[in-house]
């Protein structure tokens, strides 16, 4: 299966769901994801990037739960040019209604704690 970038930015809702996703490595991705494995984000902070990975999966007739983990606290320490605190979402996860995505919160689960 081969997709094009074009396919893939024509399944945006909004401009506002491009943040943080890089549309050309979807493109890439998505012909050779396996169906049978595990989807997975690590850092939420909105959902923009988990709800267009769903989205692009459908599309694509990979019909898998995603996966997204993040503590919604920000950086705990500086990232390049991201000061420490950047992505804080005030430890509240946003509200995502979709049957797709299922969200944890770093440190509810024994092997995920910490910061991702």
């Amino acid at each position: 299966m081969k997709i094009t970038l074009r396919e893939i930015e024509s399944s945006y809702k909004t401009k506002e769901d491009t943040v943080g996703l890089n549309p050309e490595m979807m493109s890439l991705i998505m012909p050779i994801v396996s169906p049978q494995g595990l989807f997975m984000e690590f850092g939420v902070w909105h959902g923009h990037s988990i709800r267009q990975i769903a989205r692009a999966m459908e599309k694509h007739g990979v019909i898998q739960s995603v996966y997204g983990f993040d503590s919604f606290l920000g950086l705990p320490e500086s990232w390049g040019d991201l000061p420490v605190g950047s992505f804080n979402a005030g430890g509240h996860p946003p509200d995502i209604q979709d049957n797709r995505i299922t969200l944890s919160l770093a440190g509810s689960m024994k092997h995920c704690q910490g910061s991702y």
